[in-house]
């Protein structure tokens, strides 16, 4: 945009009135910091930087977790010859010899969110081309993003070097000294004068010479072992030059004051000379940290590194290293076997040519986003080996960085799988082919796996039954059996046998004979259920029809010998001569036997209601003189029995005293249903005038008890003038289920 683009409309608008740095900010290549494009700073981001570019005061904020760095011309001109240099550089970097200090900051007020707020804070600064102490007062604060999460600190910068220098010359700067040197967390001391005299040293000067008393004496005297590995003739040459002397990880050997042996350590240090105003020198200043621990860390890492090396050739497993560009670096012993290249091979290896064709895509994909994202992945893929036979390779890399976080490239490990591949593709087929129902089930007993069978069985597809609980497809009572099962497994171990019942899609129930055992993960820790079953509903349901059957048997059995029991004792009376009782007795007989046929011929499951009446109404009349009729109805066996006997016996009397006595005579039998309920009539016509009887015999009372207690309602029997009339009326019987 130009000049005349309205200040609302640009994106560097608020830079506007920042003076220089304003100007430099906007110009400066964002894009190449952590910061980002200018164009893609929140506004939180805008707001603070425009305040701080409008601020007098010296202020600096430190972006993101690398503390990039955005200042003012307060600031600048505190930064002397490091401006502008430092601007967009991440903190650490940009003052490498205030980094401890630092990364304090950045930890405990970014990453912890506190304040921190110091008064006459001493740093060791390159401002002018030359290391000395600035006295400061530091005061830093988080910035928040819209979330409340620290996305910066904005630090408060006010050099009081001038004021501190000033008030040493009064009374209690010394003792103030003393305590700056006390809380220091590096190692400091103040030396005066070409024999260098301590006149102050910190704490963690005095744990470095192990508690040794230093005050008043030179270093030769103090420390004489310093004296003979060349640290008193640097000091000699910094106090000649007045130019500081930096070091870094150096040795130094330090005796014990208890005796024991020396002590090895690795100091970073500084021995900065210390002018007066008139350019007087005033003694040395000493500071630096204890390094020993970082550098045996070095040290260590050097002798894991070596120890992987030893390790890697001997594992039974291929392992590789790469470097940024995908290239390999090192091949241990196994993977140089499996592609027959020595160590001198490696460096122009190209590992891509030995990839299967059709896998190429399948692992590049991984490996390129892998590569540029800087992250893990897993892939399989198969290989040519040193032999020319493809072998199916799994394949899992991890980034490599260095210490200060730079992108190295890729380790991995390569696991041939081809075998183990070819058994599950076995296994697989077996499972999808095998007849029985096979699943897997996690400790939640939800559906991980199962077959076509099992999940045909159901009527579901595999996809439709796995994430599902088998709670889903069993009763309630038989989930708690499972539970318990599943209980006994994780307790006892080994495995269980059961049966269970299981409700397909439909609603139906099925019968499933179970088999089933724990899966464990590599550490043997159960993990979940394998489970073998065959569904046997078609043997329950048979089991359960010849049980029904014997049951059923015995019962009818039972009731047709009690039947004859009765009809041998009525029909056999005292009084009836004996061709009379006989022929009664065949003939009730001949009604129980047609009645049983009928039911024979259906299994006895129940009888058709027409076919009864006219079995037992065959042998008295034919279709012109009986007629029947009624609605579709089946009737339970026992039921159809009893109404068999019952209008065996009403026919029999009609054929004696009634309407079939005679040639013009007839019956009709009709029933109706209504309203859940069965009216039956029994209607004689065109017979003798009938009379009531003087005693009710035992045909009638059999009629009337038989039909009532059979049907479960009422039975009139009336004797008319016309013609014997018997009307049932009663609940639909049900047939059996």
């Amino acid at each position: 945009m130009d000049a005349v683009t309205p200040a609302h409309l640009r994106t560097t608008a608020f830079l506007d009135g920042g003076g220089e740095l304003g100007r430099l900010i906007a110009e400066f290549d964002w894009a190449g910091t952590s910061a980002g494009p200018i164009e893609s700073w929140s506004q939180v981001m805008k707001t603070t930087v425009g305040l701080v570019l409008r601020s007098p005061v010296p202020i600096v904020t430190l972006w993101g977790a690398t503390g990039v760095m955005i200042y003012n011309d307060g600031y600048a001109a505190f930064a002397g010859r490091r401006h502008p240099q430092i601007l967009g550089m991440d903190v650490l970097e940009a003052w490498p010899e205030a980094a401890d200090w630092n990364r304090r900051i950045m930890d405990d007020v970014f990453h912890g969110g506190g304040t921190i707020s110091v008064q006459d804070m001493v740093l060791e600064l390159d401002r002018r081309g030359t290391a000395e102490p600035a006295w400061l007062n530091l005061d830093y604060s988080p910035v928040l993003d819209e979330q409340g999460a620290p996305c910066a600190v904005i630090a408060i910068v006010v050099e009081t070097t001038a004021k501190v220098r000033a008030e040493r010359q009064l009374s209690g700067e010394r003792a103030r000294l003393e305590r700056m040197f006390h809380q220091a967390p590096g190692f400091m001391a103040l030396l005066e004068g070409p024999e260098h005299r301590f006149t102050m040293a910190n704490e963690a000067y005095s744990a470095l010479v192990g508690g040794r008393e230093v005050l008043g004496k030179t270093v030769v005297e103090a420390l004489p072992e310093v004296a003979e590995q060349g640290f008193v003739a640097l000091l000699g040459e910094v106090y000649r030059s007045r130019q500081p002397y930096i070091g870094r990880a150096t040795p130094v050997v330090l005796n014990r004051v208890d005796g024991a042996a020396s002590e090895e350590r690795f100091v970073d240090f500084v021995y900065q000379p210390l002018l007066d105003d008139q350019g007087e020198l005033t003694g040395i200043f000493v500071q630096g940290h204890d390094v020993t621990e970082q550098q045996q860390a070095v040290r260590a890492l050097q002798e894991t590194e070596e120890r992987f090396r030893l390790v890697a050739e001997r594992a039974p497993v291929m392992l590789w290293m790469g470097d940024q560009d995908g290239k390999c670096l090192y091949l241990n012993k196994a993977q140089r076997d499996f592609w027959g290249l020595t160590e001198a091979d490696i460096a122009g290896f190209q590992w891509g040519s030995s990839l299967h064709p059709d896998d190429q895509q399948k692992l590049y994909a991984p490996f390129a986003e892998g590569m540029a994202n800087h992250t893990p992945f897993t892939v399989e893929a198969r290989y040519k080996r040193a032999d020319g036979l493809y072998r199916r390779m799994h394949t899992h890399a991890e980034p490599r960085f260095d210490g200060d976080g730079q992108f190295l490239g890729m380790i991995g490990v390569n696991t041939d799988i081809t075998d183990v591949r070819e058994a599950e593709e076995r296994y697989r087929r077996l499972f999808e082919q095998a007849s029985d129902l096979i699943l897997t089930a996690d400790l939640q007993q939800r559906i991980t796996d199962c077959n076509p069978a099992a999940a045909a069985a159901v009527g579901l597809a595999r996809e439709q039954a796995i994430g599902r609980n088998i709670a889903e497809f069993i009763s309630e009572e038989d989930y708690g059996r499972t539970t318990e099962m599943l209980r006994n497994k994780l307790e006892g171990g080994g495995t269980t046998q059961y049966d269970v019942r299981v409700r397909s899609s439909t609603g139906e129930w099925l019968f499933w004979e179970i088999n089933s055992g724990l899966t464990f993960d590599d550490g043997g820790s159960p993990v979940g259920l394998h489970v073998v079953a065959r569904d046997v509903t078609e043997r329950k349901r048979f089991e359960r029809h010849q049980q029904l059957l014997v049951g059923e048997l015995n019962h009818r059995v039972k009731n047709t010998l009690a039947i004859v029991q009765s009809l041998t004792h009525q029909s056999f009376h005292s009084d009836v001569p004996a061709d009379e009782a006989i022929r009664r007795f065949e003939g009730r007989l001949q009604a129980l036997a047609a009645a049983h046929n009928l039911l024979t011929h259906r299994n006895w499951d129940s009888a058709l209601m027409t076919d009864v009446v006219s079995a037992a109404m065959a042998p008295f009349c034919s279709n012109e003189r009986c007629a029947i009729s009624g609605p579709p109805l089946f009737i339970p066996p026992q039921t159809a029995v009893n109404l068999a006997l019952a209008l065996h016996e009403l026919a029999t009397n009609a054929a004696k005293y009634g309407s079939l006595s005679n040639r013009d005579g007839r019956i009709d039998v009709h029933w109706t249903t209504e309203s859940g309920r069965l009216h039956l009539t029994w209607r004689e016509s065109g017979g003798p005038e009938v009379t009531p009887p003087d005693r009710r015999g035992f045909g009638s009372r059999m009629i009337e008890r038989t039909l009532a207690s059979e049907f479960g309602g009422t039975v009139e029997l009336r004797f008319e003038p016309s013609g014997v009339t018997c009307q049932v009326s009663a609940p639909l019987p049900q047939p059996l289920a």
